[in-house]
């Protein structure tokens, strides 16, 4: 299928953005504030957001061009190409960061449970729990656009999973609040891969971009100046401002990258980068703390210029060249296409 330009580069900002988040660029200052209380909780946001809205998209599309696909098949890829990395990546959590997990936890987390099951049963670790969040979506939505044929059952369906989702919550106290701030990115993305028709002309136009931007602008304000991505209680207002910052933001970026693709700039790097997605989102962490463990040094502007400048490329370079060998070696055997833009 044929690849689509956008995508790669809407996965590749969203990588960057990644790596700066988790470098220690809060760190800094403009003016007396600190970076941290100035853009952290946005770039988080926009950077999570670009993800799940892509893997929701790429799951509608699978379904739509794979007519005679079966949701097991489906799935036995899906598992094949996220779960090994993930265990990796787990392993070297513990063993490199001060990342320890009781053994109840550990194997809540080995099955990639952890959001489904916090708070009561779990505590979600650092970067390895958007890996929860992706099982999650991926056991409950895929029904939706897989045995739904039309927008209007799919949307029904969603609505009824997403107020289900919350009585469980409520009841139980399991399934952790960041499902339901990325659920209507990611069911987005699915119902726009699945049903999607000609909408170029709507998404660039003028008027909607206008709306975007008023949206995206008010939105990051609200943010701003709550202080939190995320609350520890579940505040439907503040679900409603998040996902609409996200919203608005991966559609202003994604005109950005229609612009972008036309001068042709840096495609290799952008592809590079792409490809490598999932692997620089595992392992960039455990890549950075051993190169920083050798140094004796204290974690400062010294450690963020290391973390970015020198450790990003090399994590950039060795995740572009490695996942795609191991997707090649291992998981295309399985036989199910979703990729327009890998």
């Amino acid at each position: 299928m044929k690849r689509i330009v956008e995508i790669d580069i809407l996965r590749a900002f969203a990588t960057v953005l990644l790596l700066l988040h988790h470098a220690g660029i809060y760190q800094f200052e403009v003016y007396g504030v600190t970076l941290k209380v100035l853009l952290r909780t946005q770039i988080g946001l926009s950077l999570i957001g670009i993800f799940v809205f892509l893997s929701g998209f790429l799951l509608g599309y699978t379904i739509k061009h794979n007519p005679h696909l079966k949701l097991r098949d489906y799935y036995v890829r899906r598992v094949a190409k996220l779960y090994p990395p993930y265990i990796v990546a787990l392993i070297l959590f513990q063993v490199l960061l001060p990342v320890q997990l009781e053994s109840s936890d550990f194997w809540i987390h080995l099955f990639g449970l952890q959001i489904l099951l916090a708070p009561a049963f779990s505590a979600p670790i650092i970067t390895l729990w958007y890996f929860g969040l992706l099982i999650a979506f991926l056991l409950i939505i895929p029904i939706g656009l897989y045995k739904c044929k039309n927008i209007g059952s799919s949307i029904l369906y969603l609505i009824a999973v997403f107020f289900l989702s919350y009585i469980i919550h409520e009841k139980y106290q399991i399934i952790e609040i960041r499902f339901f701030y990325y659920y209507w990115v990611f069911s987005l993305g699915g119902l726009i891969g699945r049903y999607n028709t000609k909408h170029t002309k709507l998404v660039t136009n003028p008027l909607s971009m206008l709306v975007s931007s008023t949206i995206l602008v008010l939105t990051a304000y609200r943010l701003f100046r709550s202080q939190s991505a995320y609350l520890v209680e579940l505040h439907w207002g503040h679900i409603s401002w998040a996902t609409a910052y996200m919203l608005s933001f991966i559609h202003l970026t994604y005109v950005a990258a229609t612009k972008f693709k036309r001068f042709g700039w840096g495609e290799r790097l952008t592809q590079l980068i792409s490809r490598g997605s999932y692997f620089t989102y595992m392992f960039h962490r455990p890549v950075w703390s051993i190169m920083l463990l050798p140094l004796p040094i204290a974690e400062g502007p010294i450690t963020f210029i290391i973390r970015f400048f020198i450790g990003s490329p090399l994590v950039i370079y060795l995740s572009g060249k490695l996942q795609p060998l191991y997707e090649r070696a291992f998981v295309r055997r399985f036989g199910v296409s979703n990729k327009p833009s890998t």
